[in-house]
């Protein structure tokens, strides 16, 4: 991120930058703030999100029983 703020510097580019973070159970709170951080520093924006309850993937197999172990809880 800091080689994309000094081109843009350089170029004096017009084009905004914006960084999509979404953080979930297994990368919060550590990489969140990290990546905050980062495009803090860098003058970056950064969009930030929490995930979805359950992906469409998750609930497709909560359909058919198969439930990951991980995500018992969180019915």
């Amino acid at each position: 991120m800091y080689r994309l703020r000094e081109l843009l510097d350089r170029y004096r580019t017009s084009t905004v930058v914006q960084v999509g973070f979404t953080f979930y159970r297994t990368n919060f709170p550590r990489d969140f703030f990290k990546m905050r951080e980062l495009c803090e520093r860098a003058g970056i924006s950064c969009s930030i999100r929490s995930s979805p309850p359950h992906a469409a993937e998750k609930g497709a197999e909560s359909v058919d029983g198969r439930i990951a172990e991980a995500d018992r809880d969180l019915r």
